[in-house]
């Protein structure tokens, strides 16, 4: 089987936890998206230049052939999964005064604060509740 060397900061490292669900892409392979599993995570990090990393391995036990040893490599761990929830972009979030909401069009079109609050939180989307499916949300363009 082929494993995968990475890297992940202390502020990442402490939601990762071995025989977490793993995604593997390579811009070589573009069409490849392999599975694997968390196998090992460093318990001492390493620094450079100021930055603190722990080393992960991820185990591919059934890795497509066209992956080669020495490929730079993009792995996504499942940190949670959650199933009948509301996500919205994380661009639609806004706290102000450490109130969180979204901008919701009411029914002249105009955008309303609508206060939410967040749970799980992704890379592009977050969790939330406090609005309703099919609301409409105004995207912060800064």
């Amino acid at each position: 089987h082929l494993q995968v060397a990475a890297q992940a900061s202390d502020v990442d490292v402490v939601h990762l936890a071995v025989g977490q669900d793993v995604s593997v892409t390579t811009d070589a392979v573009s069409t490849s998206n392999v599975h694997g599993k968390v196998c090992e995570v460093d318990a001492v990090g390493q620094q450079t230049q100021g930055i603190t990393s722990y080393g992960v391995t991820v185990c591919m036990p059934a890795a497509d052939p066209s992956f080669r040893v020495g490929m730079t490599a993009t792995a996504s761990v499942v940190v949670a999964r959650r199933t009948g929830v509301l996500l919205v972009p994380n661009r639609a979030i806004r706290t102000i005064d450490g109130r969180t909401s979204v901008m919701v069009l009411d029914a002249s079109g105009d955008g309303v604060p609508q206060p939410v609050s967040v749970g799980v939180a992704g890379t592009e989307q977050t969790e939330v509740t406090g609005v309703r499916e099919g609301e409409r949300v105004l995207l912060d363009e800064g």
